[in-house]
């Protein structure tokens, strides 16, 4: 039986009492942190990561004005190209938040079940399911259990097809992006994840003090143990008490770098704003729109609607020249006060025509980004501006959107903004402290430090094995108490 001394006796029974918290952490989060990698690989995969292909607008379009008047729209709130495969149509959102199409070579009206009808498409180009019948289409505005705040992209539509696993396909109608994809094996995991390890279905108050309670107990059970370990002597023979210390010095300090880096991110998701990213809104009348509209070279989709110098304009996206290395080029000093920066033109990534007259506008993209820049208060000069066509570590693939408009500031925080010019909006806005945050967790949280040299497969690995074997100590401890008492 192990010596106890005066000088520890006070701290065992504080171990003992402590330590149902974190049996209670460790079958919670460990548990469900090691099934992550299981569901990140068992979840459905897309069949396609970009758009359906647009069929080549050869000829001129007639300008919109005149179909948009005869179909009673005045007001604008957003205007875009969109191919149904067969031909090119306007898809027009109204203030009210309305959305309606038209033919844009005919002006005719089309029905209203057009948009349930492009979201099909788009959800059957991502998923690859081609056959299976469509037992539901809805439309998403808010994040819920199923579609949850990670996925960033709103309003979305949710398409459910008839297949034995419940496939089920998240898209974008306003951008055409795929906002994801789940089947009740992912569904599962997912009710697993958010009732045992995020404790989602709580009231963010009592979500928030439970999961400081485990952590809390975590923290302490382990120093506490770290403590005992280190002042009692140990004895020779292996035994159950043996290997209880042993392996809590074996997974002390993962343990306690999971409960830091956890406690951080659970109080930024606490404090993040659980919304869409913000956008500037637009708001133009129909009548405006007087110019045919026809395709510039290496147009790679149909145009937007979009406000420049207060004038209604089209954003057209370009395909990269076939000589891009793929990272883009730097875009030149930022001006803050609505001045184009220098040495736009060479890396833009879009041609911008005017709606009403058809001029082309020079410069068009460095300009829309300067006005985005202004609307969303980026007040400090930017020292740079950059094209991103990757996701990074710092701008990472929640935040869905690509290709976007990277913005370095120097305000106090050093923050750097995302813009994302086709859409108008803020993607997002990472800071100093965004960053430790990001970093800690990505490295003692996730173990991104073994992927470099070892790959994802033995990260994954050995992070399971270690949270595996913090179970195995928090049970055996449990163990070792009962049968205390039951000797006592």
């Amino acid at each position: 039986m192990q010596a106890t001394t005066p000088k520890t006796s006070g701290l065992r029974r504080w171990h003992r009492r402590i330590a149902w918290l974190a049996l209670a952490a460790a079958l919670c989060f460990a548990l469900t942190g090691a099934l992550h990698p299981l569901m990140t690989r068992f979840q459905p995969k897309p069949a396609q990561f970009m758009p359906p292909p647009s069929t080549p607008l050869a000829e001129a379009l007639p300008a919109p004005a005149a179909a948009l008047a005869a179909a009673g729209i005045g007001e604008l709130a957003a205007l875009r190209m969109v191919d149904d495969g067969a031909r090119w149509l306007w898809r027009a959102r109204l203030p009210d938040g309305e959305v309606r199409y038209l033919d844009a070579r005919s002006g005719q009206a089309l029905p209203a079940d057009t948009e349930r009808a492009q979201a099909e498409r788009l959800a059957r180009w991502y998923s690859g399911e081609m056959q299976a019948a469509l037992l539901q289409a809805e439309p998403v505005t808010a994040f819920d259990a199923d579609y949850a705040y990670v996925n960033r992209l709103l309003p979305v539509w949710r398409l459910r097809f008839d297949r034995p696993d419940g496939l089920v396909a998240y898209v974008s109608t306003e951008e055409d992006r795929l906002a994801g994809l789940s089947d009740d094996r992912k569904r599962g995991f997912q009710a697993l994840f958010r009732a045992l390890h995020t404790w989602a279905w709580l009231p963010a108050p009592a979500r928030n003090a439970w999961i400081n309670l485990l952590l809390a107990g975590v923290a302490l059970t382990v120093l506490v143990g770290l403590v005992l370990a280190l002042r009692s002597p140990g004895g020779r023979r292996w035994n159950l008490r043996r290997l209880h210390r042993w392996g809590g010095l074996g997974v002390a300090l993962a343990a306690l770098a999971w409960v830091l880096s956890g406690y951080v991110q659970a109080r930024g998701n606490a404090e993040r704003e659980q919304g869409q990213a913000p956008q500037r809104p637009l708001s133009l009348a129909a009548t405006t729109l007087t110019a045919p509209v026809l395709a510039p070279a290496r147009a790679k989709a149909g145009a937007s609607l979009v406000r420049l110098a207060g004038e209604p304009a089209w954003r057209w996206s370009l395909q990269p020249p076939e000589t891009t290395t793929g990272r883009g080029l730097a875009m030149g000093e930022h001006q803050h006060h609505g001045r184009a920066p220098a040495g736009a033109a060479s890396a833009s990534s879009a041609w911008y025509v005017s709606a009403g007259d058809g001029a082309p506008r020079d410069n068009g993209e460095a300009a829309h980004l300067a006005e985005l820049a202004a609307y969303f208060g980026i007040a400090s000069a930017a020292s740079s501006a950059l094209p991103v066509t990757a996701f990074s570590p710092e701008y990472g693939f929640l935040f869905k959107r690509l290709p976007v408009w990277k913005l370095e500031t120097a305000d106090a925080e050093h923050s750097t903004y995302f813009i994302d010019t086709a859409s108008e909006r803020l993607a997002a806005r990472i800071t100093d402290g965004d960053r430790q945050a990001g970093a800690l967790f990505a490295y003692a949280h996730k173990w991104e430090w073994v992927t470099p040299w070892a790959g994802k497969d033995w990260r994954d690995g050995l992070s399971a094995a270690f949270a595996l074997l913090l179970i195995g100590v928090a049970l055996g401890g449990t163990w070792l108490r009962r049968r205390s008492k039951a000797v006592g």
